[in-house]
């Protein structure tokens, strides 16, 4: 429902060519009269009054995300707050994401993470990820160290690092790891 929560900031135009996760649903559910759509209340913002304009004919069940949650339908989202750059966060993010893939390496599971970097506008995100690009294609032991280094470190990263660190991971090889995992051709 992204499209429907911006449409009083866009004109109809700028609507009609995005190319958004509900338009191509919207394009789909058109393609043939006989489709149905079943879509979950759990991540609808039903607190804009465009998105319960939409659907105000159609909810039959309104089941929150915090329910959802609750009754254990989806897995546990950590958040953990931080007051650094975004390309840090960023960064600290890839740290967590390897050292979980590292763990389960260890324990014959195969697993490929996925980490989203959410931003407000599409212009934001572009930027974002050149800015991404450019830190990965250059990132060094001494950017991972820098981190390492910062007296007010999250005791999870802490962990990740004590890990590395356990299991003869230097942080230059980390450092490539890194550059090779999130390689533009494969973000």
């Amino acid at each position: 429902n992204a499209e429907t929560r911006k449409t009083k900031d866009i004109n109809q135009a700028e609507l009609f060519d995005l190319n958004s996760w509900e338009s191509t649903v919207n394009k789909i559910f058109n393609a043939n009269n006989q489709n149905i759509l079943l879509e979950f209340t759990a991540t609808a913002d039903l607190t804009n009054e465009q998105i319960i304009e939409k659907y105000r004919d159609k909810i039959i069940f309104d089941y929150p995300l915090k329910s959802f949650r609750m009754d254990g339908y989806s897995k546990e989202v950590k958040v953990l707050q931080s007051d650094i750059q975004p390309i840090d966060r960023a960064l600290q993010a890839l740290l967590l994401s390897q050292f979980r893939r590292k763990i389960f390496e260890k324990h014959g599971w195969m697993i490929k993470p996925v980490i989203l970097f959410k931003s407000k506008t599409i212009k934001d995100s572009n930027a974002f990820f050149d800015e991404f690009m450019t830190k990965i294609k250059g990132l060094t032991e001494s950017d991972l160290a820098k981190i390492q280094s910062n007296p007010n470190l999250d005791s999870n990263l802490e962990k990740v690092f004590y890990y590395f660190q356990s299991n003869q991971i230097t942080l230059e090889n980390l450092a490539l790891e890194l550059q090779e995992e999130f390689a533009e051709n494969k973000c």
